[in-house]
């Protein structure tokens, strides 16, 4: 009889759980692939061979080419249509204009540039060759913003007015 009420005891016990606290793990997305290459803007522009234009350092990534003049960015062995470029979230059909010498966007205007090979996220939609994120430079909400180039090729004009205390418009040719 002893016994039994030993063991039962014991069983008691066993089915106690030995912590009374639960613990809850949360961590923030990862927010790019690993695979990823980021450039920042303004190192973008410094590389050789850019000419000030830090969309044109796309070219010298790794897995990236541009197919000839005037066509466009060639990702991982992909069509240039086959790929994606972004521009703070939203899709654009094309990079650079129809020359192919200079980007759609002004040069002051892009904080970062990020390329991912061909297996990104499903949020960034379909295509096989791989992804282009543009991140843009936030409008200054305090007081505006003005730039302008010229070269033998090309000109430029790009500037920020702010509106209000919580809006801003910017724009560039």
């Amino acid at each position: 009889m002893r016994r039994g009420r030993l063991l039962t005891a014991a069983l008691a016990l066993a089915a106690k759980p030995v912590f009374s606290q639960e613990i809850v793990v949360r961590a923030a997305p990862e927010s790019r692939p690993p695979s990823a290459v980021v450039l920042s803007g303004a190192r973008a522009r410094e590389g050789a061979g850019t000419q000030g234009d830090p969309l044109k350092a796309l070219q010298t990534l790794p897995g990236s080419g541009r197919g000839g003049a005037g066509s466009e960015l060639v990702l991982w062995g992909a069509l240039p249509s086959e790929s994606r470029v972004e521009v703070d979230g939203v899709e654009i059909p094309t990079l650079y204009h129809g020359s192919g010498v200079r980007s759609v966007l002004p040069a002051g205007s892009v904080a970062s540039v990020t390329s991912v090979p061909g297996a990104y996220g499903v949020e960034h939609g379909r295509a096989l060759g791989g992804l282009v994120l543009v991140d843009t430079v936030p409008a200054e909400l305090d007081r505006a913003r003005f730039r302008a180039s010229a070269d033998v090729l090309d000109g430029s004009a790009e500037g920020s007015v702010p509106l209000g205390a919580h809006s801003a418009v910017s724009a560039g040719v």
